[in-house]
């Protein structure tokens, strides 16, 4: 059984689209002391032979083979009714900060239901301010919520674009090193002010002030 005790880097692995190619490189590139299968994800970590510390989810679209072979090997179970007010992932979510992270990471995030991703982004949000760093990623895009000072190296950005979605009522963006940049701009929820910049220099800095915003680092499908 896992130590629980010393989770520093979790990975949930939700029902969305998960790319196999993808996530098995990303995986493999990146540390993580903990899974958790949400629901129909647990046939994407059973794919990818990914060890389930904790599988959580009412399951109703999940592999039944493929649950009934991970619930005899998982280290926790906790299954949910399908009648619930929140959904599978965002439970996850809930879960992996019980383990005080570093860093959750979410697989599955995006995917056919734009209901889905939507709150999925939502709920990486609302758990925002937890200490750790939470964000969703797949073989396009990396997508994480904001507030304050961050830095995206260019040769280590996640795509070829990077845009900005304000979610509070408003937020204060300052932009450098991109190819459009801003000075305590104040953004409104629901502009597009943000689409589509592009890193210029070595390092961009945003600061987002007096709000939230969510960053998604994103290049075109193949």
């Amino acid at each position: 059984m896992t130590d629980v005790t010393d989770k520093k880097n979790i990975l949930i692995i939700t029902g969305g689209n998960v790319d196999k190619d993808f996530a098995a490189l990303w995986v493999k590139e990146n540390h993580f002391d903990f899974c958790i299968a949400a629901d129909r994800g647990v046939e994407a970590a059973e794919e990818l032979g990914i060890h389930t510390d904790h599988l959580i989810g009412d399951f109703d679209s999940a592999d039944p083979e493929v649950l009934s072979a991970v619930i005899k090997k998982a280290d926790k179970v906790t299954r949910l009714s399908s009648e619930k007010d929140a959904t599978d992932t965002e439970l996850a979510i809930k879960e992996a900060l019980k383990l005080s992270p570093h860093s959750v990471c979410i697989l599955g995030a995006t995917g056919d239901r734009a209901d889905h991703t939507f709150t999925t982004l939502m709920s990486m949000a609302g758990a925002f301010g937890s200490g750790a760093d939470i964000y969703a990623v797949d073989k396009n895009n990396k997508i994480y919520a904001a507030s304050g000072d961050i830095c995206i190296d260019k040769n280590k950005q996640h795509g070829d674009y990077v845009s900005l979605s304000v979610i509070s009522d408003s937020a204060s963006i300052t932009i450098k090193g991109m190819k459009y940049c801003l000075d305590g701009q104040v953004v409104e929820r629901g502009s597009s002010l943000c689409q589509s910049n592009e890193i210029t220099e070595d390092v961009a800095y945003i600061s987002v002030r007096n709000g939230i915003a969510l960053v998604f680092e994103s290049k075109d499908g193949d």
